[in-house]
């Protein structure tokens, strides 16, 4: 039966067989077409397959089953962003934001989309309204310590990371956003503590690394910034930097005195992979 179906789907979610999953809803639509949840499971385990466009077509009936339900369209907004359909996604959870106006994480949900359009007044402006409501939401705080950075207003991104690391003070990525903040409010002592306390908690992150040699070069430290120069050129640490962080921080303004150093220019552009793809992309960096 349908039922006794979309009962082994079930199980079948909880096994991550999700292919097993998606055959046994099939089954069951195709035995009751209107079998209560079972659009809304069939979406999901398209979702999980990768297959977005099933599943917002199965989500779309799910709603014509439960037009009241927030969280068919919060998946449906998912699967927008995965198809990079950003516009359609703002409208889907408005859709459900209008169901349930104070449910703050969708409404983080909104930043974030409007975080991938690069639209970062937008997304800063949606989370100061939840912060409004809601001003000890860290889930909302973090985003917004990031977005005020992004907008270069350093000294409320400062103030925003002290309260993430109030609540999470042993996460590195705060650190080291607050490591960012701080030298760009002159503040390098700080910065430097900030950077180096984020390397002692996660040591292999190679942003971290790069981002407490760039300072160090701005203190007239250069020795200690080829220490850490030398500990990226490690060919695991190179790899992983040149996948995770070299083109953006080929150009990016915050390398310049790395990029522009005269004794560790070389070194810089070496790890960026420069020596491999400067001559395919010449205005990527400074070639001289």
């Amino acid at each position: 039966s349908a039922h006794l179906l979309h009962n082994r789907a079930a199980v079948r979610f909880k096994l991550d067989e999700w292919q097993a999953a998606r055959e046994d809803l099939e089954r069951a639509i195709e035995i009751d077409p209107d079998h209560h949840h079972s659009h809304f499971a069939l979406g999901l385990s398209y979702a999980m397959l990768h297959e977005e466009e099933r599943a917002l077509q199965a989500w779309q009936k799910a709603i014509e089953e439960e037009p009241a339900n927030p969280g068919i369209r919060l998946n449906r907004s998912i699967a927008l962003i995965r198809l990079k359909r950003f516009p359609e996604a703002v409208d889907e959870i408005d859709r459900a934001i209008h169901l349930v106006p104070d449910e703050h994480e969708y409404k983080i949900h909104k930043a974030h989309i409007y975080e991938r359009m690069g639209q970062t007044e937008e997304a800063a402006a949606v989370i100061e309204d939840v912060l409004r409501k809601s001003p000890d939401n860290l889930h909302a705080l973090q985003h917004y310590a990031q977005e005020l950075t992004d907008l270069g207003r350093y000294q409320d991104a400062a103030a925003a990371i002290e309260r993430v690391l109030g609540a999470k003070p042993d996460d590195p990525t705060y650190l080291n956003l607050l490591g960012i903040t701080l030298d760009h409010l002159d503040r390098k002592d700080e910065s430097l503590v900030a950077y180096t306390r984020a390397i002692a908690l996660d040591a292999e992150d190679a942003l971290y690394r790069i981002n407490r040699a760039s300072l160090l070069v701005k203190v007239g430290r250069d020795g200690e910034a080829g220490e850490d120069l030398a500990w990226l050129l490690q060919p695991t640490r190179l790899a992983q930097f040149r996948e995770k962080y070299a083109r953006t921080a080929a150009d990016h303004p915050y390398f310049e005195p790395l990029r522009s150093h005269p004794t560790h220019s070389a070194t810089f552009k070496h790890l960026v992979g420069a020596d491999e793809w400067l001559a395919d992309d010449p205005g990527g960096i400074d070639a001289t």
